[in-house]
C-alpha cells in the first residue's frame, strides 16, 4: 500500500503541483490575467477527482491492464538501444494515446450520457490553469482506460515509457488550459496550445465541438474538427446556456441530475448545452 501511494505521489500529485505553480506564474507574467473567480472551487473539485482517480481510476487501469496482458498479442513498438530510439517510442505512444483520447473526448461532446459527466469541465467561465482538474470524478475511470492503452503497446521491459507519457500528458493538460494567448502560429495545426484549446472551451457558435485533441491537433485536422485561432483572439468560455455550477455538492451530483432529467423526458436527444 505504501508503495502504491508513493507511486501515486510521484506520477500524479507532485508533477501536478509543480505544473500548477508554473502555470500560475506564466499566467501572471505572460497575460496578467490571474483570474480568481473559479480557482478555489476548482481546487475543491480537483481534490475529489484525485482521490477517486487513485482508487476507482487506479483499479480500472489495473483491470484493463490485466485483461490486456492475459490476451496473447504482439507489441507494436520496440525501443531500439539509445536515447533516440527510446524517444521515438515515447512519441509513437503519445500519438496513439492522443488518438484514443480524441475519440473519447469527441464522444463526450456528442453523446448526452457522456456529456453529463464532461459538462462540469466546460462550465468554467474563467478558464485558467486551475480548470485542468475541474473534472467530474466519474471521468476518472474513462481517462484511466485511455491512459493505459499505450501501455499495452510496448514491451514489458519498457514500462517506463507509458510512465513518461503519463507525466508528459499531465504537463500538457496544464499547458493547454493556461489563460494566456500563447500559440505556435501555423504549427497550431500539429501541436495543441493555449490558443487552440481555448477555442475548444469557447461557447461562440463557430467554435462549438472543435479542437478536441489534447496534444496532437493534426487529429482534428484529419477528422475535420480543427479551427485555427485568429491572432489576438481570446474568446469567452463557459456554456451557452449560461449554466453555472456553484457548489462542490452540485458538481459531485451534476451527472446524476442530468441523467434524471434525460430519463424523465425519455429521450437522449438532450445533449450538450454548448449546442443549445
Amino acid at each position: 500500500m505504501i508503495r502504491l501511494v508513493s507511486i501515486f505521489l510521484l506520477l500524479k500529485v507532485f508533477p501536478a503541483v509543480v505544473c500548477l505553480l508554473v502555470g500560475l506564474l506564466i499566467e501572471r507574467l505572460a497575460a496578467g490575467r490571474l483570474q480568481s473567480a473559479s480557482r478555489s472551487f476548482n481546487y475543491g473539485v480537483s481534490i475529489i477527482y484525485q482521490i477517486v482517480d487513485f482508487t476507482a481510476g487506479g483499479l480500472m487501469a489495473l483491470a484493463v491492464a490485466f485483461v490486456a496482458l492475459s490476451i496473447p498479442h504482439r507489441t507494436l513498438f520496440h525501443a531500439r538501444p539509445g536515447i533516440v530510439g527510446y524517444l521515438c517510442v515515447i512519441l509513437a505512444v503519445s500519438i496513439v494515446g492522443d488518438f484514443a483520447y480524441y475519440w473519447l473526448h469527441r464522444c463526450e461532446h456528442k453523446l448526452g450520457w457522456l456529456w453529463a459527466i464532461h459538462e462540469l469541465h466546460h462550465s468554467d467561465e474563467c478558464m485558467n490553469v486551475t480548470t485542468t482538474f475541474r473534472i467530474h470524478w466519474l471521468d476518472s475511470p474513462l481517462l484511466a482506460i485511455i491512459g493505459i492503452v499505450p501501455a499495452m503497446l510496448v514491451p514489458q521491459p519498457q514500462v517506463a515509457i507509458p510512465a513518461w507519457w503519463l507525466l508528459f500528458r499531465c504537463a500538457n493538460n496544464f499547458w493547454v488550459h493556461l489563460n494566456a494567448d500563447i500559440g505556435f502560429g501555423w504549427f497550431n495545426r500539429i501541436l495543441a496550445s493555449p490558443q487552440t484549446h481555448r477555442i475548444h472551451h469557447s461557447y461562440l457558435p463557430q467554435h462549438i465541438d472543435k479542437n478536441f485533441a489534447g496534444l496532437w491537433t493534426f487529429w482534428d485536422v484529419i477528422f475535420g474538427t480543427y479551427i485555427h485561432p485568429i491572432k489576438g483572439e481570446h474568446p469567452p468560455t463557459g456554456l451557452t446556456s449560461g449554466k453555472q455550477v456553484l457548489s462542490i455538492r452540485e458538481a459531485a451530483f451534476l451527472p446524476f441530475t442530468r441523467w434524471k432529467g434525460m430519463l424523465a423526458t425519455t429521450t437522449t436527444a438532450e445533449t450538450s448545452p454548448l449546442r443549445t
